[in-house]
Formats: structure tokens, sequence, C-alpha cells
């Protein structure tokens, strides 16, 4: 079941050999990187939970600029020649477990995004101000409910938010 798959990383490019497949777990090889055990862990939305070499990776995937968060680092990645699709069986225990170190933040009230007081990859506290929302002619302090880093931010200043809508990701 030999397939080649090229992965550009930044300004490099990798060349993989999709050398076997069992049920959640492939075997790749490069002739730098050796033999890679690549175990997917889980899969919700965008985000995806994996292993490689029994090393816990988060992946982030953002379609809209292309860029890829792999445990909280921003990384440019563009698969060139996907020969097969990666099926992933769910697990009710990775899951979980995926969801606990990943947490979205939902507006808790609909309006106006005033402004963004984080960026990507910024070290937030539990009780930071992450941004204000105008709602009702009233500005909003929507402080973060958890301490982590900015992995995404899913809104821009001046869009319009719906409460329950995700606002940002941390990790």
């Amino acid at each position: 079941m030999k397939r080649k798959i090229r992965v550009q990383i930044g300004s490099s490019d990798i060349d993989l050999e999709l050398v076997s497949r069992d049920e959640n777990t492939y075997l790749v090889e490069d002739d730098r990187l050796g033999t890679l055990r690549v175990k997917i862990l889980s899969v919700e939305g965008d985000k995806v939970e994996l292993a490689i070499n029994d090393r816990k990776y988060t992946v982030l995937l953002d379609r809209s600029s292309r860029i890829t968060y792999v445990n909280g680092i921003p990384i440019k990645l563009l698969i060139t020649k996907p020969h097969e699709h990666l099926t992933v069986k769910k697990s009710v225990s990775a899951t979980k477990e995926f969801s606990s170190k990943v947490k979205v933040i939902s507006a808790p009230l609909s309006g106006r995004i005033v402004s963004i007081k984080v960026r990507e990859n910024d070290h937030i506290r539990k009780g930071d101000v992450i941004l204000v929302i105008e709602s009702m002619k009233m500005l909003n302090e929507i402080r973060s409910p958890h301490s982590g880093i900015v992995l995404k931010i899913n809104v821009s200043e001046g869009d319009i938010v719906k409460k329950g809508q995700e606002l940002l990701i941390i990790g």
C-alpha cells in the first residue's frame, strides 16, 4: 500500500511514503526522518489530536489562512499530493481527553466586537480581558474563563456576534 505524499512545511518540502495503515495508525517513511508511526487519536472539526512515535500533538487547521497550529505553534502546512484521505474511527475517551486540553471561548451575549485585547500565541490567565463587546449601547469586557495560549481568534473588530458564537480557542 505504498503511497507518496508531499508535505510542505514553511519553505521545506518533505516527501513521505505511506507504508501501511491499521485502523487509526499509519506508518510513514522519510529519508531524513526515518519511519514514523502516526496514530490519529481524535478528530473534532478542524481539531486533530495525534501521536507521532508516541509523542502527542494537538493540530488545529485554519482553512482560511492555511495556517496549521501544532501544539499552539503556527506553521504553514500544505499537502500537495494527497493520495488518500485519512479516516478516523472516533474514540470516546480520546475525544474527551482532547477536548479537555483545548478550550473554546464563546460569546456570552450578542453584540458588536469593539476591541480584541489578545493576539494569537499570547499567554493568558483566567480572568484576563480578552475582548470588548458592545451590546445595547453598553461596553462589556469579556474575560477568559481559562488560562492558556490563544491558538486561534475567530472574530475581528467590528464583527457582529451572536450569543454562543465561537470567539477564540485556547490551549
